[in-house]
């Protein structure tokens, strides 16, 4: 047989946000907002593990906690929101139909010079 180590390798980030978005699908927000804890604890914030927390609340109708944490994500030192995060966003915001909310997240990626997705956005 072979040896067993006696130790596991730590996580890194993009497990982390690949963990958050399983836990996406097995509808545990808990869960998630738990590996999105444990990943700050150990100094692996990063963008995508930020979109991968906001999928999970937009995906359960939390677009307010969403943008919380896209609040959260803007004073952040080491990261900053994308052209993906505000994706996230405008998704979210636009199956609620909160239309305002939609125009101020375009205006911040204008504000931003993030290149939006003509396509996506229909400019």
């Amino acid at each position: 047989m072979g040896k067993q180590l006696d130790y596991a390798a730590p996580m890194t980030a993009a497990e982390y946000a690949k963990g958050i978005c399983v836990a996406t699908t097995l509808k545990s927000i808990d869960l998630a907002v738990e590996l999105f804890a444990e990943a700050g604890n150990k100094q692996l914030k990063e963008t995508s593990i930020y979109n991968a927390l906001m999928s999970v609340y937009i995906f359960n109708g939390l677009a307010m906690k969403c943008q919380s944490l896209l609040q959260d994500l803007k004073g952040e030192s080491t990261c900053s929101p994308t052209i993906v995060t505000y994706n996230i966003l405008i998704l979210g915001l636009g199956h609620l139909m909160l239309i305002d909310h939609m125009e101020t997240a375009l205006g911040e990626i204008m504000d931003l010079n993030l290149s939006p997705y003509v396509v996506k956005y229909n400019i």
